[in-house]
């Protein structure tokens, strides 16, 4: 047949070749077929980002430049999980928790000689809990994950280290990913279960926020 299917073509070898006809030049499926250099581009132009959302939306996961952890990852996957319970707090609620928090702190005030150190008091929605206390998760978990991330990098031996070269740049990006992911999920499970900011013995809100 004159036309022949793409990726299919005759033989640029004699049959006696050593090669077997099996090589890039060779006649079985994909010869002379190249991956395009650009397949995964590092920067897409805006005009060309919506027409290829899933590679607009990994760089924009793989060029996160805040720390070892991505946090817009982390705070979107949180959210995501708890939007089908999502309800703000009504006015009656928030003056009820405003009322209960200052009637606590009017007891504990003759039993202890520790000051208050409440100031305002707020309440908050499960997402507002994952954004109200993302600043503290940040300082927590960021030096833990760079550790992390550091030592990938150095259980990848020498002579691998130095065949893979930009690939080893890859691991901190992706590392990130990895973190949020994990993080996200975590907060989005914590967030259904506490009551307040100070539930899991860490102080999460803002100071003098009760």
């Amino acid at each position: 047949m004159t036309d022949v299917p793409f990726g299919f073509g005759p033989p640029d070898r004699e049959p006696d070749d050593k090669s077997g006809g099996d090589g890039p030049a060779g006649g079985g499926f994909g010869a002379g077929f190249e991956f395009p250099a650009n397949l995964f581009p590092g920067n897409l132009p805006p005009e060309l980002a919506g027409k290829v959302p899933l590679f607009a939306e990994l760089q924009k996961l793989l060029s996160w430049q805040g720390g070892p952890v991505n946090w817009d990852l982390a705070r979107q996957i949180a959210v995501s999980q708890l939007a089908g319970g999502h309800r703000s707090p009504t006015p009656g609620e928030r003056t009820q928790v405003a009322e209960a928090v200052r009637l606590a702190d009017l007891w504990l005030e003759p039993a202890t000689t520790l000051p208050s150190g409440v100031t305002s008091v707020q309440s908050w929605s499960r997402v507002e809990w994952v954004e109200k206390t993302l600043p503290v998760w940040s300082a927590l978990c960021d030096p833990v994950a760079s550790r992390v991330v550091a030592a990938m990098g150095r259980v990848v031996p020498e002579e691998a280290a130095a065949q893979a070269g930009p690939l080893l740049g890859m691991l901190a990006p992706v590392g990130g990913m990895m973190f949020g992911a994990q993080v996200g999920q975590g907060l989005a499970s914590l967030a259904g279960e506490v009551v307040s900011s100070t539930d899991i013995g860490l102080p999460l809100g803002p100071a003098g926020v009760a």
